[in-house]
């Protein structure tokens, strides 16, 4: 089973308003602009059923459906 992983939640601005949604970055990106987003303490809390990938470099922070195949696989 992988280990979950923390994160950082935004409101990237420079998205229409109209079409904005939450953005995510992962803690390496997040180095890179450390000014950027709310910290989401991943590892604990968990993410519900929802897909999680950094906008920045499109990393998989969490993917239930991953977990699902890796479940049945096991």
């Amino acid at each position: 089973m992988k280990t979950k992983e923390d994160c950082y939640i935004y409101s990237d601005n420079e998205i229409p308003e109209d079409q904005r949604t939450i953005s995510i970055l992962c803690e390496k990106c997040h180095l890179k602009f450390p000014n950027l987003g709310w910290f989401w303490e991943g590892s604990k809390l968990g993410y519900g059923p929802y897909d999680f990938i950094c906008s920045k470099c499109q990393h998989v922070i969490n993917s239930p459906n991953e977990e699902n195949l890796a479940d049945e696989n096991n």
